[in-house]
């Protein structure tokens, strides 16, 4: 930031307010003057030329579109963002505590129904509900901080409680990963039992199946072959009853003419005659008997083998139902040992992966705990939270007691990047601004002190089309020290359409002309004064640039004349 003359940067600023006032002084100056001349006519007085010193300077002359405007301030927020939730594995709350004595939330996850990672095993899992506790408020709005310095100091009580969950979590994340290995072995160890089984199955599958086939086809086949075989028992059983009826028949036949015969003969008459019939009816009803016994046991075997038939038929029918049904059902085993053989392999390597998953998620746990408990070691450090930005600070989110939250940030920076002015030009002049352009700033604040800035933006819309006037938002990015500067503050931002740099310069009341020369009156150092003749240029409306005839530093008159009454 360069500091210039009050009087070269009120003209800069106020360039068609100097022009009237200097217009007003002159028109002023001549009625004074022509008043007090006729005055002093009248009286026969006198005037008087009063002189006044100034300095020949070195410096930049510029000359440009000047608009007002307010600033508009970006801020750094230095966010609280550490995460303190934590999991356990067992079956009871969390132990933790919030500590804190004022109405902020605790830290992440803290009483919000936030929960952190649990662990694959145990019987269930809780979390943290600790936060860090603001001790003490080490600086305050309006200061200006450097990066480390110190903002807040944190409780001991809140550090050690928060440390120790972080700490348990972490040895419950390691136990988790411990108990994860064991149970991966276990796994692995299952899924090879269960591929070799799978394989073996399959080896065996045809065999059996097979032979489970043709153990049904056998049953088919004897049971069929039985009922045929009963009813061709029974045609054979039928066959020899009707032959035997017949032999019966005749046995009978022969009984009864036996039987005629002898009654046909007297025993006194003739013994030998009788007797022998007698012996042939006794051998023909023998013979009669007989066969009607074998006939009784044809009939008997015949109704047993009837009996059979029923029993045969469902056995058939039993085995034939047995080959339709038990041999699809082994078709179904067959197919899923093959489907289990085909896909063994697959389900083995599905059964390492989410063995090795398990493993993976409990080292990713512990991991998270491990990561959690460095970043909190890291933010406490020696007990307190530092500034990550330098720079004003413009809020302070806690107080004495606060819990720190994700919700509130720790404190906001101004953005030495984001301070910036916009100002509406004019459609005449909007031409000659091009973003990218630097533009000098003088703020009502400090109207001594010259700011620099980038235009930043040029925005395409006009700023009010209720209006006749046309004119366009100009963004302008403040450069250099902005330590002073605030929200709100308005200043004079001047768009440069001409600028001498390191030239010498003085007032251009300290100029008069003779036709083309231009002259000062230069006081020397042994404080006569005299006329210089000198070389001019460029001239911003109150000073104007010396080429040649003074150097820096030098001292000249300006003059006026005061009548004497």
């Amino acid at each position: 930031m360069k500091v210039l003359s009050k009087e070269l940067f009120l003209k800069n600023k106020k360039k068609i307010l100097a022009a009237g006032i200097f217009i007003l002084v002159c028109i002023c100056g001549t009625a004074l003057y022509l008043s007090f001349g006729a005055n002093a006519e009248n009286s026969g007085g006198d005037s008087n030329t009063v002189s006044k010193e100034t300095t020949v300077t070195r410096g930049n002359l510029t000359a440009g579109v000047t608009e007002t405007g307010s600033i508009t301030v970006g801020t750094l927020e230095q966010s609280y963002d550490l995460d303190l939730s934590t999991s356990s594995t067992t079956s009871s709350g969390s132990t933790g505590s919030d500590t804190s004595s004022s109405g902020s939330t605790g830290g992440v996850g803290a009483g919000t129904g936030n929960t952190g990672n649990t662990s694959s095993s145990g019987s269930g899992s809780s979390s943290s509900t600790a936060s860090l506790v603001i001790d003490s408020v080490n600086m305050s709005v309006g200061q200006v901080a450097a990066v480390g310095d110190l903002l807040y100091t944190l409780t001991e009580d809140s550090i050690n409680t928060v440390r120790e969950e972080l700490t348990q979590s972490k040895d419950s994340a390691q136990a988790a990963l411990t108990e994860a290995a064991l149970e991966k072995d276990s796994s692995l160890l299952e899924a090879k039992h269960t591929y070799e089984s799978s394989m073996n199955e399959w080896n065996t599958a045809q065999t059996e199946y097979d032979r489970k086939i043709e153990e049904l086809q056998t049953a088919v086949t004897t049971t069929q072959s039985s009922l045929t075989a009963a009813y061709q028992k029974i045609a054979s059983l039928e066959d020899q009853i009707t032959q035997i009826k017949s032999e019966y028949d005749a046995a009978v036949a022969d009984y009864n003419n036996t039987l005629s015969l002898l009654n046909s003969v007297s025993k006194e008459s003739d013994i030998v005659t009788y007797l022998n019939y007698e012996t042939a009816v006794n051998t023909a009803k023998k013979k009669a008997d007989d066969i009607f016994s074998q006939w009784e046991a044809l009939e008997d075997t015949l109704q047993e083998a009837e009996s059979s038939i029923s029993s045969l038929t469902t056995g058939s029918n039993e085995a034939k139902t047995a080959l339709d049904t038990e041999s699809v059902e082994a078709l179904q085993d067959y197919q899923a040992k093959q489907l289990a053989a085909e896909t063994a392999q697959e389900v083995y390597d599905l059964a390492v992966s989410e063995a090795n998953d398990s493993v993976d998620d409990a080292k990713e746990d512990l991991e998270e705990a491990q990561e959690k408990l460095d970043a909190f070691e890291a933010f406490v450090g020696e007990g307190g939270i530092y500034s990550e930005y330098e720079g004003t600070i413009m809020e302070l989110g806690y107080e004495s007691g606060s819990s720190l939250s994700s919700s509130t940030a720790i404190a906001s920076f101004i953005d030495p990047e984001e301070v910036s002015v916009t100002v509406d030009v004019s459609e005449e002049d909007i031409s000659i601004v091009t973003v990218g352009d630097t533009v000098n700033i003088v703020f009502s604040a400090y109207p001594d002190a010259l700011y620099n800035g980038t235009v930043s933006g040029i925005a395409s819309s006009v700023t009010d089309q209720q209006t006749s006037t046309v004119s366009y938002p100009v963004t302008v990015t403040v450069t250099g020290d902005i330590t002073d500067l605030y929200d709100g503050m308005t200043g004079d931002v001047t768009f440069i359409t001409k600028e001498v740099k390191d030239v010498l310069y003085v007032s251009n009341k300290a100029i008069t002309t003779e036709g083309t020369k231009s002259y000062v009156k230069k006081k020397e150092e042994d404080g006569t004064v005299t006329t210089k003749e000198v070389t001019t240029g460029f001239s911003d409306g109150t000073n104007v640039e010396i080429q040649d005839g003074l150097e820096e530093g030098d001292i000249v008159l300006i003059e006026s004349k005061v009548n004497n009454e």
